[in-house]
């Protein structure tokens, strides 16, 4: 798990590093992804995600690779206790 949770941490700064230099302002504001929305012809489809799980956890919730290692921290925090 510790090997897993290092490239987790590495691909979720790459992917932050990457969005900045790639934003159009060039200052690189991030943030997670919290809807999207598709339109197809005269329809349109909207998804909104649930933060919650990831609420004060600040930059790591930005990205999916942060999301899956706060996921594994929190495996790693529970110790003896398995469901």
């Amino acid at each position: 798990m510790y090997e897993e949770g290092i490239y987790l941490f590495v691909a979720h700064y790459m992917t932050i590093e990457f969005q900045a230099a790639n934003s159009p302002n060039g200052a690189g504001s991030i943030g997670a992804v919290t809807s999207e929305s598709q339109s197809i012809g005269d329809t349109s489809y909207s998804q909104g995600y649930n933060m919650s799980a990831y609420a004060n956890n600040g930059q790591m919730a930005a990205t999916v690779y942060g999301q899956m290692y706060l996921d594994l921290v929190r495996i790693v925090g529970a110790g003896a206790v398995q469901l």
